[in-house]
């Protein structure tokens, strides 16, 4: 005879039945949420992962506000909700004036005007007054962005009344790809949803949304983002060889370029007049992340970090004795590039070598924040595919005013920004010789 169930058990029975259906409802509902790139993580993981260390703009672009200038009434103005994210606060009028000519700059933190963006507008803001009165440069240059949202961007410069559009690009492309690699809304969100179910860790994070993240700190922030970029790089590069050459040709490389040449199309494709500056490189600092080459035993792998951390530290004096050597076992290690060429630059009978390694360098850095050779080219192709888009060589003009063998100190402020007193002036002398030239 069967047991019987009472009504407490019965009871628990049909609520637990019940809740089943919810439970599978909610569970897909945030699958298909976090597919759709809607809150892809909670707050904290976003702020773990995805936030630029302190004064930069937050990479994941298409979580911000859109659009990047709103119209009020007769007036155009920037997103107020982009300003404190490294945007610079401009109003102008929505339709152009009789006798206004108006160009829209599209770029990066050099063409925002970094480091010196809290006082000026970069190069738009020079070129701007040396084409006198009359000419309205909109300085639409973000820190951190890289091409991606360049097409949007004309867009709205285009119904804004634009009649060019200047671009200063390239410096972003390898960590723009990288932090959209490993912030991927469908990757993430299904693997953290999967993780949530998996852990029993809904409930937890359901309260976590209630409230705000713990701060972290600067330093916790580049880590994170770091370890982010770092683990993405694994996971395009597994299983895949380097061969010694002057140019990476991995997936990740190869990606990059054909997404920097769509963007730079895209804006092209716009019809309107488009002036592509193709930036010079600073080669004189060090990769930001070299990598090894499969392979290696583990005592050269040492020796070649020990070697390539010192060479940096020193900015480039204390070089090993063995470094030539250790060059030979690992020919596309960006730092023992870097290293010989820093070692070799003042001997005038190694010049160009040095100048060739400094290069590689930046080319084979898998998480550089400096324009390559190849996405140099790719600038350039662009410009000779289209009769409405002209090139802006600056590297000749860098290097006449430059005080030693390659640019360096007195136009380059870091890595990639150019001075305001001596780099800035001559990248709005480029742009204005061009426009001239209509």
């Amino acid at each position: 005879m069967a047991k019987q169930r009472g009504p407490a058990q019965r009871g628990a029975r049909r609520l637990l039945f019940a809740l089943v259906p919810a439970l599978l409802l909610f569970g897909g509902a945030e699958l298909a949420l976090r597919a759709l790139g809607i809150a892809p993580v909670t707050r904290a993981e976003q702020q773990a992962t995805a936030t630029f260390y302190e004064g930069a703009y937050v990479h994941r672009r298409d979580q911000e506000a859109r659009p990047w200038f709103v119209v009020e009434g007769d007036t155009a103005r920037s997103n107020p909700r982009l300003v404190p994210r490294g945007f610079h606060d401009q109003r102008f009028p929505a339709v152009p004036p009789p006798g206004e000519h108006r160009l829209f700059a599209l770029g990066g933190s050099t063409t925002q005007g970094a480091p010196y963006e809290d006082r000026t507008r970069g190069f738009s803001q020079l070129v701007e007054q040396r084409l006198g009165t009359g000419w309205r440069v909109v300085n639409a240059g973000v820190a951190g962005l890289d091409s991606t949202r360049f097409p949007e961007l004309a867009k709205e410069a285009q119904d804004l009344g634009t009649e060019g559009i200047l671009v200063y690009s390239g410096n972003n492309e390898i960590s723009g790809r990288l932090i959209d690699g490993c912030l991927d809304p469908v990757q993430l969100g299904v693997a953290a949803a999967i993780d949530r179910w998996r852990s029993l860790r809904v409930a937890k994070v359901a309260l976590e949304r209630l409230r705000p993240p713990a701060p972290l700190s600067r330093a916790q922030l580049v880590q994170n983002q770091d370890d982010c970029m770092a683990a993405h790089v694994d996971r395009a590069l597994a299983g895949w060889t380097p061969t010694d050459g002057p140019h990476r040709q991995d997936p990740l490389a190869v990606e990059t370029r054909a997404v920097f040449r769509a963007s730079l199309e895209a804006v092209v494709a716009t019809g309107l007049p488009v002036t592509l500056a193709v930036p010079p490189v600073h080669l004189l600092p060090p990769p930001v992340a070299p990598r090894l080459p499969p392979g290696l035993d583990r005592a050269t792998a040492e020796a070649i970090d020990r070697a390539w951390r010192g060479a940096a530290r020193s900015g480039g004096a204390a070089v090993p004795a063995d470094l030539d050597r250790l060059l030979a076992a690992a020919p596309t290690h960006a730092g023992l590039r870097w290293a010989r060429g820093r070692r070799d630059l003042h001997d005038p009978a190694l010049r160009d070598r040095a100048v060739e390694d400094l290069h590689r360098a930046v080319d084979w850095d898998h998480r550089g924040t400096r324009i390559t050779r190849p996405l140099q080219a790719v600038i350039r192709e662009v410009c000779a595919a289209h009769d409405n888009a002209r090139c802006v060589e600056l590297a000749p003009a860098f290097a006449a005013a430059a005080r030693g063998p390659v640019p360096g100190a007195g136009l380059f402020v870091d890595h990639c920004h150019p001075t305001w007193e001596r780099g800035t002036p001559l990248i709005a002398a480029a742009f204005v010789d061009a426009l001239a030239g209509d």
